[in-house]
């Protein structure tokens, strides 16, 4: 399918309006408009892969579905299963652009949290754990995920990167655990960007979340 057949066709509750010229990567974008009413610009590949069904209402009548049947909106493990799927379906998401934006996705057994509960119970979740996928280009799945610590997912993502923050010399493990961020928060916004600014967006947004 050419982008010029994307004009009016459906894809989940997204219609395609019109052409939206292109990003800084010469991706061709699209205005859609969500069956809400909502108008969003989408790439077109992510259009045609499905990774876009939706404004982002989907997904929260969705987990408002599923707390109206298991009642566990408000535990840590259900937080975690609905921010892993924000950032691989949700485009207004902050990290989407790190997991929906590069292809990857939830697996078709965790859309639901029954499915995920399952999983996480029998393979030693508790409290303090993080979800840590073992190929970091894969999807999470339970073939390609596990239950760390923060500092063994840090030493998933990276300890050889050192930076200079409040006086101290400090990689990203040492941050992660001095200051309580989680490293897929630390990843998301600040491991493209190591600033004093972006540390401090992780330190504030982990305190918020708390």
């Amino acid at each position: 399918m050419s982008a010029l057949d994307l004009q009016g066709k459906k894809f989940g509750r997204l219609t395609v309006i019109e052409k939206a010229g292109k990003d800084k990567a010469r991706n061709i974008l699209w205005k859609c408009k969500c069956d809400c009413g909502n108008y969003l610009i989408i790439k077109a590949c992510d259009i045609k892969r499905g990774h876009s069904v939706s404004c982002g209402c989907y997904q929260k009548e969705r987990a408002s579905e599923a707390n109206k049947i298991h009642g566990k909106s408000n535990t840590k493990l259900h937080y975690v299963w609905t921010d892993m799927l924000k950032r691989c379906e949700n485009p207004k998401h902050h990290a989407y652009k790190w997991y929906g934006g590069k292809g990857v996705k939830v697996c078709d057994e965790w859309k639901e949290f029954v499915g995920f509960e399952k999983w996480a119970l029998e393979n030693g979740y508790k409290a303090g754990l993080t979800i840590d996928r073992i190929d970091g280009n894969g999807d999470y799945c339970p073939q390609n995920c596990r239950w760390a610590t923060r500092k063994q997912q840090s030493n998933n993502l990276s300890t050889c990167v050192f930076f200079e923050f409040m006086g101290e010399r400090l990689n990203i493990t040492q941050f992660c655990e001095k200051y309580s961020v989680s490293p897929w928060l630390f990843y998301s916004i600040a491991r493209k960007n190591i600033c004093e600014k972006t540390l401090m967006d992780c330190i504030e947004r982990s305190k918020s979340k708390k």
